[in-house]
């Protein structure tokens, strides 16, 4: 099964509980900064990586969001930001 690009975030307060999420991604994620992340994943894989993601969180209190992200697509900007295609796989936006 092929692997597509997906971007899971996550809010999560307690921060022991941020550092076993963040942890867990680790082996996952191609790129991303503090609470969001890219990872390359099949469909069976994303499932059980956020299933795996909701078992640590506190649903009262905390969110993940998991998103497939389409390659080709063109970025939605809003304000003042400007995307620019640099290539098919970078796009800045300023």
């Amino acid at each position: 099964m092929k692997r597509r690009p997906a971007l899971i975030c996550y809010d999560i307060r307690d921060a022991a509980i941020r550092r076993r999420a963040l942890r867990l991604l680790l082996g996952w994620r191609v790129d991303g900064q503090k609470s969001v992340h890219e990872c390359r994943l099949t469909h069976r894989e994303a499932q059980q990586l956020f299933s795996e993601l909701c078992a640590l969180i506190d649903p009262r209190t905390d969110h993940v969001l998991m998103t497939w992200i389409r390659p080709k697509a063109r970025p939605d900007c809003v304000g003042s930001a400007q995307a620019t295609l640099l290539s098919d796989e970078v796009i800045e936006i300023a």
